[in-house]
């Protein structure tokens, strides 16, 4: 009987170790492999595109070189605009880009729209079928003009729609989708940060996916704004309910910069592509802290004409923020194939933006 009990409990003992040394195992798998904000194990991919926005293409071929050392394949070119006319009283397409080269063959395209948010609060509702005609003519009609041979994997629209439009926008979304040339095409939509927040408010539009903007997120016009462009402490505020989202979304992250000019406290305007190197050293600046100058003499900078008093507010953004923003969005974003879209490609970047520290973002990302 002293035997039997012995060997009882040497069974226990063994299945007991056995037991322990399983759920070590399972333990240490699951602390290797990277989690969602879900708990969900992550595999995600992610590849590198780029939006191209300036009004004239022109590539070079350090561009180029740049693209392939990122294996970009995707390039999201804006194609026009639209925007209410009030003499012709309906909406019509403006400041089309003009190509006067030849694009780079090895990219796929993506012509992408953006449309005043008035547009919709104009339009008539008897006028949506009609808009989405005219615009699908008029992308058909450019990539004739312009030899875009290569077939076509998508086309975007921008727009920040609100409570007001989104109905007639989702409408037209709907109506372009249905058009028999387009009926194969990918749709995808730009999301705003409010968007992806107040979802059931602002409702989701009838695309395949999403671009979420995680840029142009603060107050541009407020003298108190520290960044407009990539605040971390705003986007944390705003991305609680992104692993929620019902669309699969890209995420936008910004690489551009600007001067923001106020003159009298109000909002003046902007000087496109001004970074912290623009402003030192520079005679009719002197600072205020330390990304905000005060011009101390009358000034023309390119269109804008700067007065004495005037206050500058360089906002860019810098490596260590993006590798905030990218940490922040990483647990959250629920999207296992998936593109990150950087805004804009512009020969500037590459001295600010090596592909080296693009593609360290993009291995944050992809936990």
């Amino acid at each position: 009987m002293q035997k039997k009990v012995i060997k009882l409990a040497l069974k226990k003992g063994h299945c007991a170790l056995l037991f322990g040394l399983g759920l070590l195992l399972l333990l240490l798998v699951v602390a290797c492999r990277p989690n969602g904000d879900d708990g969900a194990p992550r595999n995600r991919w992610v590849q590198p595109s780029f939006y191209y926005w300036r009004s004239v293409y022109e590539t070079s071929a350090a561009d180029s070189l740049y693209l392939d050392s990122l294996s970009v394949e995707r390039l999201y070119l804006r194609f026009f605009d639209l925007d209410w006319d009030d003499t012709h009283r309906q909406v019509v397409p403006i400041a089309p880009v003009v190509i006067d080269e030849p694009l780079l063959s090895h990219l796929e395209l993506v012509p992408t729209i953006f449309i005043a948010n008035r547009s919709f609060a104009q339009l008539p509702a008897d006028g949506i079928d009609s808009l989405a005609a005219r615009v699908a003519r008029r992308v058909a009609a450019m990539c004739r003009q312009y030899n875009i041979g290569n077939p076509i994997v998508e086309i975007q629209f921008d727009c920040d729609w609100t409570s007001s439009t989104r109905d007639r926008y989702f409408a037209f979304l709907r109506a372009f989708a249905q058009l028999p040339a387009y009926r194969h095409i990918p749709l995808s939509a730009t999301i705003r940060l409010h968007q992806i927040k107040y979802a059931a408010q602002t409702g989701v539009p009838p695309v395949g996916r999403g671009m979420l903007m995680c840029y142009n997120m603060g107050e541009l016009r407020a003298t108190g704004t520290n960044n407009s462009i990539l605040d971390t402490d705003i986007l944390s505020n705003y991305i609680g309910k992104l692993s929620t989202y019902s669309l699969p979304l890209d995420i936008g992250l910004p690489l551009f910069s600007w001067g923001v000019v106020f003159r009298q406290g109000r909002f003046e305007g902007l000087l496109n592509g001004w970074r912290m190197a623009d402003v030192a050293g520079v005679a009719q600046l002197k600072a205020i802290d330390d990304h905000t100058f005060r011009v101390s003499e009358p000034w023309i900078v390119g269109n804008i004409s700067l007065q004495t008093n005037d206050v500058i507010r360089i906002e860019q953004c810098d490596m260590a923020a993006l590798r905030r923003a990218a940490r922040l969005l990483a647990p959250r974003w629920q999207t296992d194939t998936a593109r990150v879209i950087f805004y804009h490609l512009d020969p500037d970047i590459r001295s600010y933006y090596p592909a080296i520290y693009l593609r360290e973002l993009m291995n944050v990302l992809k936990k």
